[in-house]
């Protein structure tokens, strides 16, 4: 019984990892949408902070999934998503890091603890 309950643990896990990704994804695409709709041109400088500002709502709203929906641990589930997170955003600064400008990629960077912790404390307030 103790292995189907580790299994059952395991797989929620995998699908909350996904519902985070999604809203990570869906956020960000939103936030771009909006950008498009009021008719910010792209790589301005205006538009490159309101598309940096989307993406933090993105990772926050992401990080608080996992803290409100873990199914054990709420901050093992935080530290993990911030790791693959962390992971996929430092390749994606290396593979496109000189489209854009050299503060964007930092803060995208640097900022990714503050989403995190504040995803944490949002998703433990409302569990």
């Amino acid at each position: 019984m103790n292995t189907l309950r580790t299994a059952w643990q395991a797989l929620q896990s995998l699908l909350l990892m996904l519902a985070a990704a999604a809203t990570l994804v869906a956020v960000t695409w939103a936030s771009g949408e909006l950008a498009t709709a009021m008719q910010w041109p792209r790589g301005v400088d205006a538009r490159l902070r309101w598309d940096l500002g989307g993406v933090a709502v993105a990772g926050i709203l992401a990080f608080a999934v996992l803290a409100r929906w873990a199914p054990a641990s709420p901050a093992g589930h935080v530290v993990a998503g911030l790791v693959l997170l962390a992971a996929v955003l430092t390749w994606a600064v290396a593979e496109l890091g000189g489209d854009f400008p050299v503060w964007f990629s930092t803060i995208l960077l640097l900022s990714l603890p503050v989403q995190a912790w504040t995803g944490w404390r949002l998703g433990r307030r409302n569990r």
